[in-house]
């Protein structure tokens, strides 16, 4: 497993990855109305996650622990289904 997830990173590229997942970050941020970063995490500054959130957000597990962190199997849908979840 390991040697595949490391053969579809060389494949992508390093920089391909990292500009989608800051991309992910930085829809979230302004649709928190926060500071765009160059970060892939977002702090929530003490937001409440609302309690269905596992339901509708595959990016929320962290959110309990006050941040929120995108990776390369995450997508635009995923960061809208948190935006959901996430009150404030």
């Amino acid at each position: 497993m390991g040697t595949r997830a490391l053969e579809l990173l060389n494949r992508l590229g390093v920089e391909a990855v990292y500009e989608h997942d800051v991309a992910l970050a930085n829809r979230l941020a302004a649709g928190l109305g926060m500071p765009l970063s160059n970060s892939a995490i977002v702090a929530l500054d003490g937001r409440a996650v609302q309690s269905d959130w596992d339901a509708r957000a595959s990016l929320l597990p962290s959110a309990v622990a006050g941040f929120v962190s995108c990776h390369l199997p995450n997508a635009v849908a995923d960061v809208d289904a948190a935006l959901d979840a996430i009150a404030g």
